[in-house]
């Protein structure tokens, strides 16, 4: 997996992101981190701090000629796009809010990695995108969200669907996650909650 170009990670100071990045970097890739700081924490990033590989850019994803700019300017050869706002209870608390930064942001990302070249493009989406069921969900079952949050990532998929229609010569996953619990989880989810009471 070793390369010179750098992968760049939306969101790479959160939960998930922050474990990505360690990753990427243990396996000699570069990476550049693009994250807000509103959810996720700089903390997360310290011991990757001055290391040769590592760069963090503080910027919003929705603004699409910085992302763009820098996309181009770290010639990334690949895009890890976690940036959303995934904490339902709060995305369920301001649906504005969640279409302008999993829909929007999706599309502002996409766009960026379309003008600078990029080479792969992995979107992580989540389980909401399917209706709760007793019993395990296949791929192909039917994608009804039923919460603001699964609306939001079933969008995201469609407009990444859209690019890679439009760009063959591009590779494009998704990734349908479920819930994930681990060190540096940045808010509370069933999880936490069953093991602390």
């Amino acid at each position: 997996m070793k390369s010179d170009r750098p992968w760049l990670v939306t969101g790479g100071a959160g939960f998930l992101g922050s474990h990505v990045v360690e990753q990427l970097l243990a396996h000699a890739v570069p990476v550049v981190v693009v994250d807000d700081l509103s959810t996720g924490s700089r903390d997360y990033l310290l011991p990757h701090q001055g290391r040769p590989g590592f760069t963090l850019s503080e910027m919003d994803i929705r603004d699409t000629h910085r992302l763009s700019v820098l996309v181009k300017q770290y010639d990334a050869i690949a895009v890890v796009h976690l940036a959303a706002l995934h904490f339902i209870p709060a995305a369920v608390a301001d649906p504005t809010r969640t279409v302008s930064l999993n829909v929007l942001g999706t599309q502002s990302v996409l766009t960026a990695c379309r003008s600078a070249g990029v080479e792969r493009f992995w979107f992580a989406s989540t389980g909401d995108v399917y209706a709760p069921s007793a019993t395990a969900h296949r791929e192909e079952d039917l994608l009804t969200p039923f919460n603001i949050y699964g609306l939001s990532k079933l969008m995201g998929e469609q407009l990444v669907a859209l690019e890679a229609r439009q760009q063959p010569a591009t590779r494009f996953l998704i990734g349908r996650l479920f819930n994930l619990y681990g060190v540096r989880e940045t808010n509370p989810h069933i999880l936490p909650e069953i093991l602390n009471s």
